[in-house]
């Protein structure tokens, strides 16, 4: 509709009273429809809503010193209705994006293996390495911060930009310029196919302990865990200890599943909406009979989490390390019919006994910092200790 004639017809509108308003029509009599009081206010509340942004549309497109792409400039505003959260963890995926961010889901991907957040200095931090991968062969740990891409300034860049620049096709290679504490080093890392394995485990060296690290919540590692159960298991081990360090979540219903096999029944965590309402996530009989401990650090995070406040509440096992992360909210992704992803924070996640997870993380039952000036990781000799 011409814009100038759309307002003479609200003028023309005003006229009627509150009761009713002429709007123009594309079908109808003459062109013409009288709305009923009812779809006049919805009409009023979505005029209210979103005539500012009519208003900015149109004067960036006539006054702007070059042609603007309106398409686009309304995608950036989809951006910064989630911007405007102030939540790291919602955000806005364009339809060209939405199969890395898929792929990142189920950890299938062309990459290096790295896995990052983007910290209040606005740089990705690495949250967690996968298993045998590139980064992890590179020599890259959790708490480094990404500081160039390729010679490229990447501080404040969006995140999605920023997956983008470090994955490529297979075989080739991405320069990061990395800072770990006051050292600023550079690395050179091959790309590859990625699948994820998130379980890896063994029978610990001169011990009768059986240790069984988990890097993730894929969608293969609730299987992946209770095979390396079963193997420590048939192989006789008297205890086991149970990596979460570096383990940046991933999906709760498969560390739920995993909480199954290491709980009896209970508790694992509640959710709670914005409405108040509560959904609870519980475990059956028939854990494990073997007694094992956690470990965990600050860079356990969101659904491993989730496991530790279960063993945890529920007094099925101890926790050894670091106080956790502190991620005690769950996103959900939603696809839309044109491609974008919107990805937002839906519920907040409390312990057994209602103990607050976000910002708040886990306190283990036995605090060990690890620091780099450790020669030993003392964390796993504290949780070999507690075993014995």
């Amino acid at each position: 509709m011409n814009k100038k004639l759309f307002a003479i017809l609200l003028i023309i509108a005003m006229l009627f009273g509150a009761g009713s308003v002429i709007v123009m029509s594309t079908s109808g009599v003459g062109g013409v429809k009288l709305l009923t009081g009812v779809e006049k206010e919805e009409y009023d509340l979505f005029r209210r809503k979103f005539a500012k942004s009519e208003q900015l549309l149109e004067y960036i497109t006539e006054n702007y010193y070059q042609p603007v792409d309106e398409a686009k400039l309304l995608e950036g505003s989809y951006y910064g209705m989630f911007d405007a959260l102030e939540d790291q963890y919602s955000e806005y995926v364009e339809a060209k994006d939405s199969e890395s961010f898929q792929n990142d889901m189920s950890m299938e991907y062309t990459g290096i293996g790295m896995v990052f957040f983007m910290n209040e200095e606005g740089l990705p931090e690495v949250e967690s390495v996968y298993i045998d991968s590139p980064a992890e062969k590179a020599g890259i740990k959790a708490g480094d911060n990404v500081l160039r891409v390729d010679n490229e300034d990447i501080k404040d860049q969006d995140s999605t930009e920023i997956r983008d620049k470090v994955r490529g096709p297979v075989g080739t290679t991405v320069n990061l310029e990395m800072r770990r504490g006051d050292k600023v080093f550079v690395v050179s890392v091959k790309r590859e196919k990625l699948s994820e394995i998130t379980v890896a485990c063994e029978k610990l060296a001169g011990e009768d302990i059986g240790y069984i690290q988990i890097t993730g919540f894929g969608t293969s590692t609730a299987s992946e865990f209770r095979t390396a159960l079963t193997q420590m298991e048939n192989e006789g081990v008297a205890s086991l200890i149970i990596d979460l360090r570096n383990n940046g979540g991933g999906l709760v219903n498969s560390a739920i599943e995993v909480a199954d096999m290491l709980m009896d029944k209970g508790t694992v965590v509640y959710a709670e909406y914005q409405d108040g309402s509560r959904e609870y996530y519980n475990t059956e009989d028939g854990r494990t009979k073997l007694p094992y401990v956690l470990l965990v650090n600050e860079y356990t995070a969101s659904a491993s989490e989730i496991l530790a406040a279960g063993v945890q509440g529920n007094n099925e096992g101890k926790i050894v390390g670091s106080k956790t992360f502190g991620k005690g909210i769950i996103q959900s992704a939603v696809q839309r019919s044109d491609g974008s992803i919107l990805k937002i924070t839906i519920t907040q996640y409390f312990g057994p006994s209602g103990n607050k997870i976000h910002k708040e993380g886990i306190t283990p039952d036995y605090v060990i910092d690890l620091t780099a000036d450790d020669v030993e990781d003392v964390q796993l000799l504290k949780a070999i200790e507690v075993l014995k």
